[in-house]
Formats: structure tokens, sequence, C-alpha cells
């Protein structure tokens, strides 16, 4: 009872950030629908943590585990050219770097360290299963450079708040992005690839590339600026077809940047009907058990850290 005593306040605060993520990003929804929406989003998560500790079972397509990829796979399949990859905590983001690994395509992927120091070890043994190479943000531009100095590929997860970065509209707010991805893009010549892996079915985990973010011939801050806005426009459309799978547990948008009032930027997306959709979502249960829809508890609450 002590135990659960102690995680309850951290849940709850955890569960009442997403829900107003949720109402920032979608403020046309009413309270009944995001809660719902919430609800969904932690379920989510419990089976992304289920899912992540099977790794080998993505790998090798066993126990009812499987992993297939569709869009734009031209450039990474075919071309085989060097790029950065980028994602939203959409869907199972730590089985994406299996796609690298079965097209032999060498990956460093920037991630961020676990508070929890044994959680942080499990998850990284976990990882190495993948094959890429794992780099703390902290410490992350001279791997970064030296992997696409070897014409091999990077990717980050960039829908999180940063210290310093970029400042672009997201949502039809003013919040900042990592410069990352638009710096490396620009010095190398290199595309910028959205995507995300979205859960589309017990156990069936689908990788989706969407066109690159190519840089233009301008090599200044307004070409930084400008690919930083096109790759948070893709991110914000990503989580607009997938909201239910967005797991957006950390404040994303600072109170006193509020801009509520200004006009949505232009798209053919509509953000109620999206997240309407994903409130009357089916509930996947695991056909087969041998993957089981729920972590255990200790897991899940240090994961979504």
């Amino acid at each position: 009872m002590a135990l659960v005593g102690r995680m309850f306040p951290r849940f709850l605060a955890k569960k009442m950030t997403i829900r107003r993520n949720l109402h920032t990003a979608f403020p046309d929804l009413d309270d009944s629908s995001l809660d719902d929406l919430t609800a969904k989003i932690i379920a989510n998560f419990g089976r992304l943590t289920a899912e992540t500790s099977h790794i080998p079972s993505f790998r090798s397509g066993r126990n009812g585990a499987v992993l297939s990829a569709r869009g734009a796979l031209k450039y990474p399949i075919e071309q085989r050219g060097k790029a950065i990859y980028v994602s939203a905590h959409l869907g199972n983001w730590e089985l994406i770097p299996i796609f690298f690994q079965q097209h032999d395509l060498p990956l460093t992927i920037v991630r961020t360290q676990m508070d929890h120091p044994v959680v942080d070890r499990r998850l990284m043994s976990l990882r190495r299963e993948t094959g890429a190479t794992y780099v703390d943000k902290s410490n992350a531009l001279r791997p970064c450079i030296a992997a696409l100095k070897r014409d091999e590929s990077i990717a980050l997860l960039v829908d999180q708040r940063v210290e310093s970065g970029i400042e672009v509209d997201f949502f039809a707010r003013r919040t900042l992005f990592t410069s990352l991805p638009a710096r490396m893009a620009l010095r190398f010549n290199c595309p910028i690839i959205p995507g995300e892996a979205v859960r589309v079915g017990p156990g069936q985990v689908q990788v989706v590339f969407h066109e690159p973010i190519w840089p233009g011939l301008r090599r200044d801050e307004d070409a930084e600026r400008d690919l930083t806005q096109r790759m948070a426009k893709a991110i914000e459309e990503s989580i607009c077809r997938h909201p239910e799978q967005w797991f957006c547990n950390k404040s994303r948008w600072e109170k006193r940047r509020d801009i509520s009032n200004v006009e949505r930027p232009t798209t053919d997306l509509n953000y109620l009907n999206c997240a309407s959709r994903a409130s009357s979502t089916a509930h996947f249960e695991p056909a087969d058990r041998t993957l089981p829809d729920q972590p255990s508890t200790s897991t899940a609450r240090d994961l979504s850290r």
C-alpha cells in the first residue's frame, strides 16, 4: 500500500500533463473526449512497454509479433542515403531501429538517459538488440557528425520541449524545437525524414516513412528556421493522424507563451475530427498471450519518466 501511495501522485501528475497537452493541441475537444483520449494514451504506453520487452520477437517475427513498413521507402532502402530521421513519441518508437537492422542500415540514435539507473541499464540491454548505436543527448553532436561523415544516418525524437533551439509554430503555438536536424541537414546536404511506428493491431506495429524534407540552396539562419518549421509541421501531422498513440507526458508548451488566440496554420487535417476518431478507436487485445498487453508496474512507472 505504501508503494501505491508513492506512485499515485506521480501517475496523477503525468495524467494531468497528458490531458493539458491534448487540450492545447485539440482545443475543440470537450472534457469527456479529452478524458477518453488520455485514457487511450496511457493504455498505449502500457502496450509499448510490453512490446519493448519483446524486441527479439519483433526482430524475428515470432510469438505473434509483426513489424512492417510502408511509405516513402525508396530513399532509405534503394538509395541507402544518409538522412536525419525524426519522430514523435508516437506508437512504439523503440521498434523503429529494427527496420534499419533488417535492411543492414547503420543508425545512430540520440537518447535521453533514464533517471533510474537499473531501468536505464535494462532498457539499453533491450535496445542493443536492435543493432543501433545509442548516444546520450548531452554528448550527441560529435557522434552524429561522425556518423553522417561515414554516410550513415542518425535519428532522434523531437516532439518534447527543449531548453534552447529554434522557435516555430506547433499546433498553432510558438515553442522551441531542437535545431540539430536542420543544422545537420544543411551541413551534410541530406534530408530530414519524418516517420513513426504506429500500432495497427495486436502485436502488430507498422513503421511509416514520409517524404524527405530536403534543404534548399540557402545556408543561413532563415534556412535553418524554415527546415525546422517544416519538420515541426510533419510531426504535428503525424500526431494528428494518431493522437491516441502520442505519449505526451511532459509539458510541451510554456504557459507564459500562450498565444491560443492566433489563427491555426493551414492544413488539410481536421484536428477535431482527428481526435474524435481517436476517441472511438477500438481497444486492441493481444491475439497471442505470449506477448503480454501490460508491463510490470515498476517498468511502466520508470519508462514514463
